[in-house]
């Protein structure tokens, strides 16, 4: 994988430039244990509610669209909230990537072969470009007889735009710049711009974070690492996090590690509100909430492993990848193991 590091300077005074919003998110206090914070999220949203809508709770999950609830997925991850209302999901088992239209109608996009042959199989992570309709893609090729992850662009239509093989290392995660229709996604310990070059390869402007005030050498070490999730929020700071700890980087260049004090385990998504403030993960199908220092379970499993809705924590809930909805009151997430897509309210 060709990575161009002559644009890491670039970067750092792009990002220098943008620094007119201080970030807002304070450090916390220590958590209580997982007990105490059950608790707490009992208490404190008791009105949150889950509902499932689209694809039935653990039906079998060969593809088939449909309206709502009628549709089927097999093992849902990526998920890109558009501005319309509109949603476009990484069916990964189902090889294939699902649009579901403001009228809740699942379709399957028509992803075409490239001219050699080659088939999107397997997507993880999707991002759709608000305004020109262009879909990214980051494929996880381990497996399967295919050593190298993959990523893609396509055009709205279907057809292929460029295909990059990752050589190496694994390619992860993809988040969207909340100001731009720039995608970033993580190559191994790096995280780069997903953007089609003219050779055909796939990569951007590099995050140039000190990698000397990370806590993964273990990891980095190791063919194979690469970031559980990264995220790009409206303070325009750069967060991604492996192991359960989160880090970040600034527009001032500031390199740390964030939350240090909080209990996470294995994070696969995590969106911010506008003012920065709040953050909501999915932490091994737990969804948690951050808000002024304070850590949340708002729900997640209950080891009854039956996709039910309910309020909060009387919900069955294996969350993987999540979008907030315009309005901050509801949050849409994947369930990979129920093989649906759900919400929760907010209110």
């Amino acid at each position: 994988m060709k990575i161009n590091f002559n644009y890491v300077a670039a970067l750092c005074i792009a990002l220098s430039l943008s620094n007119c919003k201080k970030e807002q998110i304070a450090q916390p206090n220590k958590t209580a244990s997982p007990s105490a914070e059950l608790s707490l999220a009992r208490a404190a949203v008791a009105s949150i509610n889950v509902q499932t809508l689209y694809g039935s709770p653990y039906a079998a999950g060969a593809l088939a669209d449909g309206q709502g609830m009628q549709a089927r997925f097999n093992s849902p991850h990526g998920l890109q909230l558009m501005p319309d209302g509109s949603l476009y999901v990484a069916d990964t088992k189902n090889n294939a990537v699902r649009k579901i239209s403001t009228d809740g109608v699942v379709s399957t996009v028509p992803l075409k072969p490239t001219e050699y042959g080659g088939i999107l199989t397997k997507p993880v992570y999707i991002g759709v470009e608000y305004n020109t309709g262009k879909i990214h893609i980051v494929q996880d090729g381990n497996g399967d007889g295919d050593p190298y992850d993959q990523s893609w662009i396509f055009k709205p239509n279907g057809d292929v735009i460029t295909l990059s093989y990752i050589y190496y290392v694994n390619a992860t995660v993809l988040a969207r710049d909340p100001y731009t229709d720039i995608f970033y996604y993580s190559q191994g310990g790096g995280i780069t711009q997903h953007l089609a070059q003219p050779e055909g390869e796939i990569y951007g402007m590099n995050v140039p974070f000190n990698r000397d005030k990370l806590l993964y050498p273990e990891n980095e070490a190791r063919r194979g690492f690469s970031w559980d999730a990264i995220a790009v929020g409206y303070n325009k700071v750069v967060y991604f996090t492996t192991s359960g700890r989160i880090y970040k980087y600034t527009p001032g260049g500031v390199t740390e590690r964030v939350f240090t004090d909080l209990n996470f385990s294995h994070i696969t998504s995590m969106i911010f509100n506008k003012d920065s403030r709040t953050m909501y993960v999915a932490d091994n199908g737990y969804i948690k909430r951050v808000d002024s220092g304070k850590l949340t379970v708002i729900a997640g499993p209950r080891g009854t492993d039956d996709g039910r809705d309910g309020a909060n924590l009387t919900a069955d809930v294996h969350a993987n990848s999540l979008a907030l909805g315009k309005g901050e009151n509801i949050i849409y997430f994947t369930d990979d193991l129920a093989n649906t897509v759900r919400s929760i309210s907010l209110k």
